[in-house]
């Protein structure tokens, strides 16, 4: 029987949190579907885990390869989806029960949406959920100015993935938001309200390591939604590239961000040390921001002493 949704999961040295995200899958309410992991040239047992899985359910499928990158696996797993609709997961996340049919009860109803997402419920690294994070359940109008869409939690027609080209190289740490905004132009985007995915929170995650190359990535997507809306073509790779001041600008802002919502989450290390980051980027930020870094500053020394620290 064909599967009526298509699960794509990319994987590199993922052992430590697969074999939950597997099952979170494989115990879906919707059991009309495929996982295809692709694991991205782990060093660790993550293969060996994933073959556990594949020997006792036939709708779990590894493909293996060497180390080609995110973008690469991402291609490839969708490559491989043999759904008309294609869902994304994390190796380090939990799919609530019900996600997948919720999902595609949507996608059912409205056959004119590409890209469904959904709210999060964020946890920490043995699984202790810390708050809930929601997004714009009509979010056409915002996702010109920030991704509104939690990468692990959407599920987008194939068709139309494919009509628009995929995900891109170009726009490393932003490859998905740079789909989403070109999946917005052949169609309509949206989120549910309810949180359908458990989103962990860990040191290793891009955006907490890669945040300069998000944050040019994202400018440079964003030009190159407005240069396609404005004139129906892509424009060149060099009228892409964002001055250095507006990147820094934007850093500093994305530092504070997450500061904010580390902070939030009661991580209160990762939040001093992304403000201790973020310090020799004041001039940059705008007077807001400063504002803003000021009084995340005075949340940290009021949850803990450590103002001194980073002053």
């Amino acid at each position: 029987m064909r599967p009526r949704v298509s699960v794509v999961m990319p994987v590199r040295d993922g052992a430590a949190f697969i074999d939950a995200a597997v099952e979170s899958i494989r115990g879906q309410t919707l059991h009309e579907l495929e996982l295809i992991v692709i694991d991205d040239g782990s060093q660790d047992g993550t293969a060996r885990i994933v073959e556990a899985h594949v020997a006792d359910d036939p709708r779990v499928i590894l493909a293996a390869s060497r180390e080609r990158g995110l973008v690469a696996a991402l291609n490839e797993g969708c490559a491989l989806a043999t759904s008309d609709l294609i869902a994304r997961m994390d190796a380090d996340d939990v799919a609530v029960p019900q996600r997948l049919a919720k999902q595609v009860a949507m996608l059912d109803r409205e056959p004119g949406t590409v890209l469904l997402g959904t709210a999060v419920t964020q946890m920490d690294e043995s699984g202790r959920p810390i708050a809930s994070v929601s997004y714009p359940e009509d979010p056409s109008g915002e996702l010109l100015r920030r991704n509104c869409f939690a990468h692990p939690t959407v599920v987008f027609r194939r068709v139309a993935f494919q009509r628009v080209g995929g995900y891109r190289e170009q726009f490393p740490h932003a490859e998905d938001y740079d789909l989403w905004l070109r999946l917005a132009e052949v169609g309509h985007v949206r989120n549910l309200a309810e949180p359908l995915l458990r989103y962990r929170l860990h040191e290793a995650q891009v955006t907490r390591v890669q945040i300069e190359q998000q944050v040019a990535s994202t400018l440079s997507a964003q030009a190159a939604a407005r240069s396609r809306r404005a004139t129906g073509s892509e424009p060149r790779r060099n009228e892409l590239e964002p001055p250095p001041e507006v990147v820094r600008r934007h850093v500093f802002g994305a530092h504070v961000a997450l500061a904010a919502s580390r902070l939030d989450a009661g991580r209160l290390d990762e939040a001093a040390a992304l403000l201790a980051a973020g310090r020799e980027l004041r001039a940059a930020g705008t007077t807001a921001a400063r504002a803003a870094f000021r009084g995340q500053l005075v949340r940290l020394f009021l949850r803990r002493r450590v103002y001194s620290r980073i002053r």
